[in-house]
């Protein structure tokens, strides 16, 4: 059993509705759903009782959440001790991440960090998507959260996911696609594409798509390609174009644009923690730690 499951249990009893967990964990809502059946199947026993209208835990759900709290908080414990070995009296460490995710999981991991670790100076930079790489690369940076990077093979660095996340297909208002239910892959064949206008050197999302456009049976695009990050609505305006993107924030893009998970719902990426295999910076492992307790 996954520490993740039993943090959205956790969290999922504490709120008492699907849809505002989901939104605080980033994850979609019907794979809560799937994980709280999958845990009632694993442990062999109904926790949630789904007969009546309002949210309900089982009397055996109730000892469940009791222990699951206790579990967590050992395992906050034991990192918290596990971190004090390598703990540092002072320094400081510069993290970089994508601009528009600020008040999203960063704000959780920064929030963390100062509480655990409050002599250690965080330095915060955001970030335009390419740009975040070069300056990690460059060592301007001490860690990086990057989207995409699973399968990465670059040796010049480490990294831990910690996120997983769905891809989204993301539209203005008035695009076609804003009056159907359901959008399929397939469904995007012969549309306009935004596309990054060079390939990342650690991100590995679009090969990923290009996996989810084969596999679902979408092959004709028109590329058009994206300089700056910021001039996304415009593009998907200018063209009647479509962008499809693993995104945490979904008001990125301005009140004019729709966001929309892909059926199905097969495939995700991560967020992970990514630092240069030389720096001996010992903040970056208490980083390393606060995202743990964070996303274990």
């Amino acid at each position: 059993m996954k520490l993740n499951i039993m943090r959205e249990f956790v969290r999922l009893s504490a709120t008492r509705n699907y849809s505002k967990t989901a939104d605080e964990l980033y994850i979609a809502q019907s794979a809560l759903s799937r994980h709280m059946s999958a845990l009632e199947d694993e442990l062999n026993v109904k926790l949630i009782d789904r007969t009546r209208n309002s949210f309900e835990l089982t009397p055996m759900g109730k000892i469940v959440l009791e222990d699951f709290k206790k579990i967590l908080k050992n395992y906050e414990d034991l990192l918290d001790k596990i971190a004090k070995q390598t703990e540092i009296e002072n320094g400081e460490l510069h993290l970089g991440f994508l601009y528009y995710d600020m008040n999203y999981y960063v704000a959780k991991i920064r929030h963390i960090f100062h509480k655990k670790y409050p002599k250690i100076k965080l330095i915060l930079h955001s970030y335009q998507p390419m740009q975040l790489e070069a300056d990690l690369l460059e060592g301007k940076l001490d860690v990086a959260l990057i989207y995409g990077m699973s399968g990465c093979c670059h040796r010049d660095i480490e990294y831990i996911p910690f996120l997983k996340i769905p891809y989204s297909l993301i539209y203005c208002n008035n695009h076609r696609f804003a009056s159907r239910k359901d959008i399929r892959i397939s469904d995007l064949d012969g549309e306009r594409l935004l596309c990054p206008e060079a390939p990342f050197e650690l991100n590995h999302v679009g090969d990923m798509l290009e996996k989810m456009f084969a596999e679902g049976g979408a092959h004709t695009f028109k590329k058009i390609q994206i300089h700056n990050y910021d001039e996304v609505p415009w593009l998907m305006k200018e063209n009647d174009a479509i962008y499809i993107s693993p995104m945490v924030n979904n008001q990125a893009y301005g009140s004019d644009t729709k966001y929309r998970f892909l059926l199905p719902e097969l495939y995700h990426t991560d967020v992970s923690a990514v630092w240069l295999s030389k720096n001996t910076n010992a903040a970056i492992h208490l980083l390393c730690s606060a995202i743990k307790v964070c996303y274990p």
